[in-house]
């Protein structure tokens, strides 16, 4: 259980292997997935034409809502899926902010 949680909550579902190293594959894709997603945010940042476009308050909590949906649909907690993703997605404004006021 623990196993499609956090693959559900990370993007990496869980493979037929019960003896896999699933704690390694995520922690690999994780990194992988942060890297792609920088660079994203790095560019976008580019096409914005507000402070406002950039926090995206709307989209932000769109993420929220399918977050904490998947975290209770996989049995895990939608509060802790919420708080990683909620610091993760505030570092990416924040940098994104920066590159928009640069």
């Amino acid at each position: 259980m623990i196993k499609q949680c956090v693959g559900a909550l990370f993007g990496h579902p869980r493979q037929s292997n019960e003896n896999d190293n699933w704690h390694l594959r995520t922690a690999k894709g994780s990194p992988y997935e942060y890297a792609i997603n920088y660079h994203y945010v790095r560019q976008a940042a580019a096409f914005k034409k507000s402070e406002e476009a950039v926090k995206a308050p709307d989209r932000v909590e769109a993420v929220i809502v399918k977050v904490r949906d998947k975290a209770e649909k996989y049995g895990a907690s939608p509060e802790i899926a919420e708080t990683v993703y909620r610091n993760m997605i505030n570092g990416f404004i924040n940098m994104e902010m920066t590159e928009y006021k640069n």
